[in-house]
């Protein structure tokens, strides 16, 4: 992927004020947001594969009859969040 990488902190005023001063310079925002989707779609996904938080901390175990009302309904018995595949909404 070709691009820009930036790393750094910020208070949130800080970063709004600086996101709004960088982005005010670019003749074409789309690479940016583009950038910024696919990390943030990685992150999701790389949360989910380790089954974690974005704090760190991993997602609570499935209860014992969740995973036996998943087996009955012929689902997946062991994958937090991912019971069919796709997310409601």
């Amino acid at each position: 992927m070709t691009g820009i990488s930036i790393r750094a902190e910020f208070s949130n005023d800080e970063l709004v004020r600086w996101l709004e001063d960088f982005l005010e310079r670019m003749d074409d925002k789309s690479p940016f947001f583009k950038a910024v989707g696919s990390q943030l779609t990685n992150s999701v996904s790389a949360r989910f594969d380790k089954e974690v938080g974005s704090d760190g901390n991993a997602w609570t175990p499935l209860r014992a009859s969740t995973i036996r009302a998943r087996i009955k309904r012929g689902r997946s018995a062991i994958a937090i969040l991912r019971e069919t595949g796709g997310l409601p909404g």
